[in-house]
């Protein structure tokens, strides 16, 4: 074959997507990005990579082959490619939803007017901080969950603490365990949200629905042709994050698991420094923060008691209310939860505090780089602020071996 057009095509334009195609066009890459919409911010953001030398298609790609992908009608060819395609809402799994004007997250913050009354459909991370910014400009929200608790990748007792801050702090209606069924568009713009509970069907009239529920990969992009392999609806990678084609490779929340702007971040310059140096660095997810944007935050480090349980990792841990906190000053709502292995050795936390994420970063460290609780214990904090509830954390945990 000859010579291709480009040496790497970046397939997404989200942060992970960006981060890639300008650390390869820095290092004199022949670099193409696909896939900008029509979305505030998107012509700003294609012109600052097209000042450094990046080629921005508009439009949604499909692979021909392993080498070339078709955007509209143009074909497009090149060495290596990363696909950092994001997720996407799911909404067939509620009759009616579909055919319904609802809202995403993303949408909710630009709007001018809060409705007056809106479902919040899912109540993880997301759905969460959603509601309680709806809460906070005077709109009447319910939250509905499938699942037993709110926040349901996070430990038990944080799910509880947060149901209880949403009920009594910010008047959100939280209901849990209940399955919305199907929605209905009614007169004067009204919806009409039928969900199951305790095996009992009910009816609630709101204006307006919010879809906050699951996610999945955004990979209609014919990744057959390609030969990039698929397990359980994700693709699957390597530790180098290599697909089963050597030359593509996936990165950002298209992987599902926990996301964040610096882990996106993170695997973008990783997977273009192993294509730019022929590389096999691998990745290494120990002391990424997950972060929740509520008040009061959560913030969530390394492997909590539910992953534990799922991996049959014996873990330790301790809990600690920050009302029990002396001499911490300002709004003392929250608490902190530390892990540790049969060892002593960190393993994870979650902080619930004003600033939890903040508070993580002395407990991200301790993960990453293998300190034990009884080091964390004994590092100075100062004792008026959320810091203090850490140590006093540790002293437990380090009791306890």
């Amino acid at each position: 074959m000859g010579r291709r057009d480009f040496k790497f095509i970046v397939i997404g334009t989200g942060v992970a997507g960006r981060t890639a195609a300008m650390m390869a066009a820095e290092a004199g890459i022949k670099t193409a990005m696909v896939g900008f919409k029509n979305k505030p911010g998107s012509a700003a953001k294609a012109r600052a990579l097209a000042n450094a030398k990046v080629s921005c298609y508009h439009g949604h790609a499909r692979f021909v082959n392993p080498h070339e992908v078709v955007v509209g009608n143009r074909h497009l060819t090149a060495d290596k490619f990363l696909i950092a395609t994001g997720t996407e809402l799911i909404d067939d799994r509620i009759k009616g939803l579909s055919e319904v004007a609802y809202f995403t997250p993303r949408e909710v913050h630009k709007l001018q007017t809060p409705p007056e009354t809106v479902v919040v459909i899912g109540g993880g991370k997301c759905g969460c901080e959603t509601a309680q910014y709806l809460a906070g400009l005077g709109a009447k929200v319910i939250i509905i969950e499938a699942q037993k608790q709110i926040l349901p990748k996070e430990d038990k007792e944080i799910g509880q603490f947060m149901k209880h801050c949403f009920e009594v702090r910010s008047r959100i209606r939280v209901l849990t365990g209940a399955r919305v069924m199907e929605v209905v568009q009614e007169k004067k713009g009204k919806k009409a949200v039928t969900y199951r509970l305790d095996g009992k069907m009910h009816t609630i009239r709101v204006n307006a629905v919010v879809l906050a529920g699951g996610t999945k990969p955004a990979i209609d992009i014919s990744l057959e042709k390609a030969g990039v392999k698929i397990d359980r609806g994700f693709i699957k990678t390597n530790k180098s994050l290599l697909t089963s084609n050597k030359n593509i490779w996936a990165a950002g929340s298209v992987l599902g698991g926990d996301n964040s702007i610096e882990k996106s971040i993170y695997e973008a310059k990783l997977v273009t420094a192993n294509m730019i140096k022929r590389g096999k660095a691998m990745v290494n997810y120990s002391g990424f923060t997950r972060v929740t944007e509520t008040f009061p935050k959560i913030a969530k480090v390394g492997m909590n008691e539910k992953e534990a349980r799922i991996l049959k990792r014996k873990i330790r841990s301790s809990l600690v209310s920050l009302a029990s906190m002396e001499h911490a000053q300002g709004v003392k709502i929250g608490l902190v939860k530390l892990s540790t292995d049969k060892s002593g050795m960190m393993v994870g936390a979650t902080i619930v505090t004003p600033d939890a994420d903040l508070v993580a970063q002395e407990v991200a460290i301790a993960v990453r780089y293998g300190l034990s609780a009884r080091e964390l214990a004994s590092t100075p904090h100062v004792a008026t602020n959320w810091g203090e509830a850490v140590k006093t954390a540790a002293k437990k945990l380090a009791k306890k071996k």
